[in-house]
């Protein structure tokens, strides 16, 4: 029997989890939604839908699912472990049949993240210790079946990553870097990679935010009944009822929701006069206009969805190594 070390990196996010690794037949970039519903409903189905099973925790994954989890002491939700199981599961290319008929077996060293104001030494190592597995376990998505021990894993703060995916930004800089996720919005100062403590913060203003104050204010002034799925359409092109003011409405709601930025960023000791911002998370393509026009010194990482994942990957590399 032979096993194969794999370095995986995971970026748990609140409202998308995303995955990339490179030894598993080529590179791999997996994203899925946050979401784990715990249920054995077999009717539930769909793009981007997964159904689990490992041990006693069975249930409905990604796009289907009902719940996102509004935990942010991620120790406390075994949702985050359902996310990460099954991200790896999806990675890996062979099933049990295969690797027992090939004696290849995966062992997996894991780096993920974790929320940027309750991170430290002891959150870090517990959150470590509740992913990492004792020994192989079996994972069941889709009735694929999938065996690997997830021995080594490191976790790092969130939205730090972004700054080892874009290294020629930070070095010999004091800058800042904003994360607008789907959940929250987080923010770091570093100095050369080095996080300045008194600047870090997590605010529930990301996006999901953002459109539930879009929603109510539109569906209360044209009574209307707006759907999740429509929003991403309204935010950018305003209610076919009265174009011109829904979208005066909505330009409204999106500026105060920047100032609840920027005011949680004073109260975190920045000055954000003098010290350029990288944006990143899929909010800061969003609102990308928004941001340049309230900010005096923007600038927005190079690929917004995947540099806390790319930069997760730069971390697995000082930690295990690098893998071709």
């Amino acid at each position: 029997m032979s096993n194969n070390i794999l370095n995986c990196e995971i970026d748990l996010g609140y409202w998308f989890s995303n995955l990339r690794t490179r030894k598993i037949l080529g590179e791999k970039n997996i994203r899925l939604r946050s979401k784990v519903e715990f249920t054995t409903d077999a009717l539930i189905s769909g793009a981007g839908t997964y159904h689990f099973r490992h041990d006693d925790l069975k249930g409905v994954v990604g796009e289907g699912a009902s719940q996102h989890s509004l935990e942010l002491d991620k120790t406390r939700d075994k949702a985050y472990k359902v996310l990460a199981y099954s991200l790896i599961a999806l990675a890996i290319e062979k099933n049990k049949d295969q690797m027992e008929r090939d004696k290849e077996f995966p062992i997996i060293n894991l780096v993920t993240n974790y929320p940027l104001n309750i991170y430290n030494g002891q959150t870090k190592e517990q959150f470590e210790e509740f992913l990492k597995t004792s020994d192989f376990i079996h994972v069941f998505v889709n009735r694929e079946h999938k065996l690997f021990w997830l021995k080594n894993c490191t976790v790092f703060p969130q939205t730090v990553p972004v700054s080892y995916a874009n290294p020629s930004a930070f070095k010999n800089q004091i800058k800042g870097i904003v994360d607008i996720g789907g959940m929250t919005t987080q923010g770091v100062i570093l100095d050369s990679f080095n996080i300045i403590p008194s600047s870090r913060f997590t605010e529930n203003l990301g996006c999901l935010n953002l459109y539930n104050k879009v929603r109510k204010a539109l569906n209360s002034y044209f009574t209307v009944n707006i759907q999740d799925y429509e929003m991403p359409t309204i935010i950018k092109n305003g209610l076919r009822v009265n174009t011109k003011k829904s979208l005066e409405i909505i330009d409204e709601i999106i500026r105060d929701h920047i100032k609840e930025i920027q005011n949680a960023m004073t109260v975190n000791n920045w000055n954000e006069e003098n010290i350029p911002i990288m944006f990143t998370g899929g909010g800061s393509l969003l609102l990308r206009e928004y941001l340049e026009e309230m900010f005096p010194h923007v600038e927005f990482s190079q690929d917004p969805l995947w540099d806390n994942a790319k930069g997760l990957r730069k971390v697995g590399e000082i930690f295990y190594g690098r893998q071709n």
